[in-house]
């Protein structure tokens, strides 16, 4: 996927500084004079979001505004880690497999950030409507406390001593499963990238983001803070809400660049 969003349909630009879905601030960042600025920003605003497999690509508004995508961790290996317990006389190597996890069922991203065109796709998915299951609960929403079910395999080539050629299998339930990733937010004064944990209550998400000054470009380069969003959820893939949170710039004068 590209790394930034594509050119609108109607022949504008969605890089952030050279049309509408840019960021609010301009080039020089929020309440900027000449020389260093230091300051923190209170930050909230609304979020307008379509959920991917792999993520979600969506539009923030307030005092951030711009496309931003979010991309979930572990897709790479499908949510796998392994880790080896040292017992006595020998070692038992397992393998930790996330079995159910927010993007399940989901559509994939598309190849052109949905939100960079004229047309609202929010209004055309949530016309078409979807009825939630017989127990009042939508099929497309993420799972509750109990929902997460991990796996626990034994490696039995890796595993030593006793352990040699040991094998099996346990799931187990993970009631307070967070899932993990990172988002970009496209706004003029440079990209923000934040990383975040996001935790699913069967009819929203609630997310706690942390500013990855590494990252970040522009205004937000050096850049620290965390933001919370709460997210509800509508059919198929839509989720709504709001976003808060601090975010202080280290001296940033020299640090706004092009993007």
């Amino acid at each position: 996927m590209s790394d930034s969003p594509k050119a609108r349909a109607d022949g504008r630009s969605s890089k952030p500084g050279e049309g509408s879905s840019g960021g609010r601030w301009g080039r020089h960042g929020p309440g900027r004079s000449e020389g260093t600025v230091k300051g923190t920003l209170d930050v909230c605003g609304q979020v307008r979001a379509l959920r991917w497999a792999d993520g979600v690509s969506g539009v923030l508004s307030g005092t951030l505004e711009g496309l931003y995508e979010g991309f979930r961790l572990g897709d790479d290996e499908g949510d796998r880690s392994a880790f080896e317990l040292e017992l006595a006389n020998g070692s038992l190597a397992v393998e930790l497999d996330v079995l159910q996890v927010g993007g399940v069922g989901l559509p994939a991203r598309p190849g052109e950030h949905p939100f960079s065109g004229p047309e609202d796709p929010i209004g055309v998915l949530m016309a078409a409507g979807e009825s939630a299951d017989t127990e009042g609960r939508a099929p497309w929403a993420p799972q509750g406390q109990a929902g997460i079910i991990a796996a626990l395999t034994v490696l039995p080539e890796a595993s030593s001593g006793i352990f040699a050629g040991a094998r099996g299998v346990v799931e187990v339930v993970v009631p307070n499963y967070r899932e993990g990733g990172s988002m970009v937010v496209y706004t003029d004064a440079g990209r923000l990238w934040m990383d975040y944990l996001q935790r699913g209550d069967g009819s929203g998400l609630q997310l706690d983001l942390w500013v990855d000054n590494l990252r970040s470009t522009g205004l937000w380069r050096g850049a620290d803070g965390k933001l919370r969003m709460a997210l509800e959820l509508h059919p198929p893939n839509v989720a709504l809400g709001t976003y808060e949170g601090t975010v202080t710039c280290v001296p940033c004068g020299r640090h706004v660049a092009s993007v």
